[in-house]
């Protein structure tokens, strides 16, 4: 994914118009640096601690700063197994992220399908 994301925005990122990170949030040390918009795409299902994160991503926002989540809804993967009982995706549903986004700040939360990929949303909120 990150491969393709830097080959996509190749001249974004050369003009300092778009940062691409590939690493692990947590760990991650934004000191004093806000951010415009922070985009997300299939890294929720790996967040154990939606509200954690989603309070991390509040705070590294600039006054109206937004948030971009690109998820499927927990349905698409109801048939998923897990390996050796260790959890691989935790399942959020489209519902819950809304209600944990409100509840750490985030407002005029936006809920848009994609047009070719069902039960798949991307979902803005501001702060």
């Amino acid at each position: 994914m990150y491969s393709k994301a830097v080959k996509l925005n190749h001249e974004k990122i050369k003009r300092g118009k778009v940062i691409l990170q590939c690493a692990d949030f947590d760990d991650c040390n934004f000191q004093d640096v806000t951010f415009h918009c922070i985009y997300f795409l299939n890294v929720i299902y790996f967040w154990d601690d939606i509200h954690s994160r989603l309070e991390k991503i509040f705070k590294l926002l600039k006054p109206n700063g937004k948030v971009i989540i690109f998820m499927a809804d927990s349905e698409v993967f109801k048939d998923e197994k897990q390996y050796a009982g260790e959890i691989i995706f935790h399942l959020h549903s489209i519902v819950d992220v809304i209600k944990v986004m409100g509840e750490t700040g985030f407002s005029n939360i936006e809920t848009k399908e994609h047009t070719k990929e069902k039960k798949c949303y991307y979902l803005t909120g501001y702060k």
